[in-house]
C-alpha cells in the first residue's frame, strides 16, 4: 500500500527568550544619592536553520517567487519571510545595529546585511534573504552536509564567527509538517503541488501521442460537455497504461520523520515518466501535470496512508470525480462495461477506443477512488485533505520550472 506519511510534529523548540532580571537598591537617607552603574553593553548570538538544520530544495524553488506580503511576520522576526537560514541574536542595549555576513557555498552566493534590533533585551531572529544557485538545487539529488560560515559586526569590526552545519535534502524530498523556530507546528502538505510540472517540455510531446490514438478529437479543458472533460482524462490513462507505466511502491519508505521536520520522497515529472513507475503520490501529481497543460483543474487528495487524484469535472467547480491512479498497471481481467455504464460516466468512449480493458479498469479506478475518498470522508472528514493545486500556484510554484 502505498502510504503518505503527513502526521503533525507535536514536538515544541525551547523558547530561546531569556527573562530580564530585576534588581532592587536600598534607600539609604543618611547617605548620598548614588546612581547605579549603567550595565555594561553585550549582545549574544547563535547561529540558527530553521527545521532541524534540513534545507529542502523542492521548498526554497517553490516559493522563490513567491509575494513576501503573503506571509505574517511575528515581533520578533526581522529579514526575508521565505529564508530558513539565520540566527538568533538580543543585545542588552535597543537600536543595536550589526552586520550579518554568511560565506558562499557551492549552493549560495556570498552574503552581508545590516540590521538594526529595534529592542533590548529580545531575542530576535533574523533570517537574511539568501541568493541560492536555483539551478544547483533543481539537480540535487542527494542528502549531504553543508557549513554555514557566519560572521557578525558591530560598527564594522568583526565581534565573532560561528560556523553552523546543515544537511541539505534531496530535491525528490517535500516536507509535509515542520516545528518553526518559534515551535509552531508548520503544515506543509501542499507542497505536493510543487511537484505538479504542467510546463514541463514532453508535456506537449506526450500529448501528441495520446491524440493518435483518437481517443479524443483535441484537448480542450471544460469548452465541452461534462462527458468530454472526462474523456480527456480517460485519453491521459490510456497513454501511460499503452506506455506501461507500473504501480511501484519502492518508494513507499522512503520518507523522514526527523526530531523537528517529516517529509516524503516524491519522484520528479521526469524521472515518473522515464522509469514508467509511479506510486501513489507519483502517478497523481503526473496526471495532474498533464492536465493542467490542457485546461482542466486538479485536484490532490490525501486519506489516512494513501494519495488519489481528483478533478472537477465541469468549468463550475461543482463536481469532483477522484481516480486511483494505482490502477493503472493491473492486468487482472475485469468485467467489460456495457454501453450503458459507459455512457453514466463517459459519453460514448466505448466507441473512441479499441482497449476495452483499458476503459474497463479506467472505470473501477473511478469508482475505487469514489469509494475510499467516501470511506476516509464519513469516518473523520478532518482526515481527509483537498489540495487545489491552482488554488496553491500563489505560493508554491512547480519545481521543474
Amino acid at each position: 500500500m502505498c502510504k503518505v506519511f503527513f502526521l503533525l510534529l507535536g514536538i515544541a523548540l525551547s523558547s530561546h527568550r531569556d527573562g530580564q532580571s530585576q534588581t532592587s537598591f536600598a534607600w539609604n537617607k543618611t547617605a548620598p544619592l548614588v546612581q547605579p552603574d549603567a550595565a555594561p553593553f553585550s549582545l549574544s548570538w547563535e547561529p540558527y536553520i530553521d527545521w532541524g538544520q534540513q534545507i529542502f530544495p523542492s521548498f526554497l524553488i517553490s516559493i522563490a517567487t513567491a509575494d513576501p506580503q503573503q506571509f505574517k511576520l511575528a515581533e520578533d522576526y526581522l529579514g526575508d519571510p521565505k529564508s530558513v537560514i539565520g540566527l538568533f541574536v538580543k543585545s542588552t542595549q535597543a537600536n543595536t545595529k550589526l552586520t550579518i555576513q554568511i560565506e558562499a557555498t557551492h549552493y549560495s552566493a556570498a552574503f552581508s546585511e545590516t540590521f538594526a534590533l529595534p529592542k533590548a533585551q529580545l531575542q530576535y531572529a533574523i533570517f537574511p534573504k539568501i541568493a541560492w544557485h536555483y539551478d544547483l538545487l533543481r539537480q540535487h539529488k542527494e542528502s549531504i552536509p553543508l557549513n554555514f560560515n557566519y560572521t557578525i559586526l558591530l560598527d564594522g569590526k568583526p565581534i565573532g564567527k560561528k560556523t553552523i552545519t546543515a544537511t541539505l535534502r534531496s530535491l525528490n524530498d517535500c516536507p509535509l509538517a515542520a516545528v518553526d523556530y518559534q515551535g509552531r507546528q508548520v503544515d506543509l502538505r501542499k507542497m505536493f503541488a510543487a511537484y505538479v510540472n504542467e510546463d514541463h517540455p514532453k508535456i506537449n510531446s506526450l500529448l501528441a501521442s495520446a491524440l493518435q490514438k483518437k481517443t479524443v478529437n483535441g484537448f480542450n479543458g471544460y469548452q465541452g460537455k461534462r462527458e468530454e472533460a472526462v474523456a480527456q482524462v480517460y485519453a491521459i490513462w490510456r497513454l501511460f497504461r499503452d506506455k506501461g507505466m507500473k504501480y511501484s511502491d519502492i518508494a513507499t519508505g522512503a520518507h523522514d520523520e526527523h526530531k523537528q521536520v517529516v517529509s516524503q520522497r516524491v519522484r520528479t515529472f521526469d524521472e515518473a515518466i522515464a522509469t514508467a513507475q509511479a506510486n501513489c503520490i507519483d502517478g497523481t501529481v503526473v496526471f495532474a501535470s498533464l492536465m493542467r497543460s490542457i485546461g482542466l483543474q486538479p485536484l490532490i487528495i490525501l486519506v489516512p496512508g494513501h494519495a488519489m487524484l481528483g478533478f472537477y469535472v465541469d468549468g463550475k467547480q461543482e463536481d469532483i470525480l477522484v481516480l486511483e491512479t494505482t490502477l493503472i498497471g493491473e492486468t487482472s481481467a475485469v468485467k467489460e462495461p456495457s454501453k450503458q455504464e459507459f455512457a453514466t460516466h463517459i459519453n460514448s468512449i466505448a466507441a473512441r477506443t479499441q482497449s476495452q480493458l483499458s476503459a474497463a479498469l479506467f472505470l473501477k479506478a473511478l469508482d475505487a477512488g469514489h469509494a475510499r475518498f467516501m470511506q476516509a470522508w464519513k469516518k473523520d472528514q478532518k482526515s481527509v485533505l483537498i489540495i487545489d493545486v491552482a488554488q496553491c500556484r500563489s505560493l508554491y510554484k512547480p519545481i521543474g520550472r
